[in-house]
């Protein structure tokens, strides 16, 4: 399986004014540098300057990552007139091999080999993974307690157009038996003693 870039080869023809100029384009030092190249280390990306001439390959290559680096490489040279012409591996680092596309660009591909780098990647998935899930559940708490607020000023509602009725009902209740304006009240004691 190809994953993102890991590493990018530059072909330049003068090593020295390649250097200067990505040392300051990049704000950084190389970590390696020797007669035959440059390599800068930017964010996990290896950026290798290498010195060649006019009959190489031209311009840049992107190397991809893959876990089975000779498995990657047969695919791409079974492709044929599909994909990748059948060339041999350009590159004597065994963990990067380079094809053709049909326009003539190289592909080229990284080797994911070492149990360190499989390790990091796979606890940085591990890692996304778990950020996805802390933002799923913070969002379903936000989301519930959005329903319950909702829920509290419903019920709150309720409430208070129930308080209103049952003041009006009462007040409806002790209006009908309120004595009304010119009414005679005798009271009950009174006329019994008579």
């Amino acid at each position: 399986m190809i994953e993102s870039p890991r590493a990018v080869r530059v072909r330049v023809t003068n090593l020295d004014i390649a250097r200067q100029w990505y040392c300051q384009a990049l704000e950084c030092d190389p970590s390696y540098d020797d007669e035959h190249g440059v390599t800068f280390v930017v964010g996990g990306c290896l950026l290798t300057l290498s010195l060649g001439d006019a009959s190489g390959p031209p311009g840049t290559t992107v190397y991809w990552g893959v876990d089975d680096l000779a498995g990657e490489y047969q695919r791409l040279c079974a492709m044929g007139q599909h994909g990748g012409q059948n060339l041999p591996m350009l590159d004597a680092n065994p963990r990067t091999a380079e094809v053709l596309d049909p326009f003539g660009n190289v592909f080229g591909l990284f080797a994911n080999d070492e149990k360190g780098e499989r390790k990091a990647r796979n606890q940085r998935v591990a890692q996304k993974l778990a950020l996805q899930n802390v933002r799923e559940t913070l969002d379903q708490i936000q989301h519930k307690e959005a329903e319950e607020k909702r829920l509290g000023r419903i019920i709150g509602w309720f409430a208070a157009i129930a308080l209103v009725l049952l003041v009006l009902v009462v007040w409806g209740v002790v209006a009908k038996r309120a004595p009304q304006p010119g009414t005679l009240l005798i009271p009950l004691s009174s006329t019994m003693a008579n």
